[in-house]
């Protein structure tokens, strides 16, 4: 019976893993990359920017997909290629679940455009 009992608790401990690391993920986001990548994409990843696409919500492996294709270039985002290159694959996997948890908000109306652009500090 013993034995049982600690199988039990190592099966919930091994469950509760992925969201452990994703919370630690999360809070461990580098400040200085979710600021460039506020920069356009938005606070909280919903653009407020036509010509940009919004990061909130987008599904985490398409979002470490894109980062690492810009970065190596195999994808062409000029725009990217400066935040991106010196980006460590550790620095990818924390930004990736930052964005992807994010709620997508409807595009931006000319007063939050205005607002947004009246505030920007580069």
């Amino acid at each position: 019976m013993p034995g049982k009992r600690w199988l039990l608790v190592l099966v919930c401990w091994a469950a509760l893993l992925p969201g452990i690391s994703q919370a630690q993920a999360l809070s461990a986001a580098p400040a200085a990359l979710l600021k460039a990548c506020a920069a356009c994409h938005g606070a909280g990843g919903n653009s407020v920017l036509p010509q940009w696409p919004s990061l909130a919500g987008q599904p985490k492996v398409f979002i470490e997909n894109q980062l690492v294709l810009v970065r190596e270039g195999l994808r062409d985002v000029p725009q990217m290629k400066e935040v991106v290159t010196d980006m460590s694959d550790e620095d990818i996997v924390k930004l990736a679940p930052h964005f992807s948890s994010r709620p997508l908000r409807p595009s931006a109306t000319l007063e939050q455009l205005a607002h947004y652009l009246a505030t920007f500090k580069p």
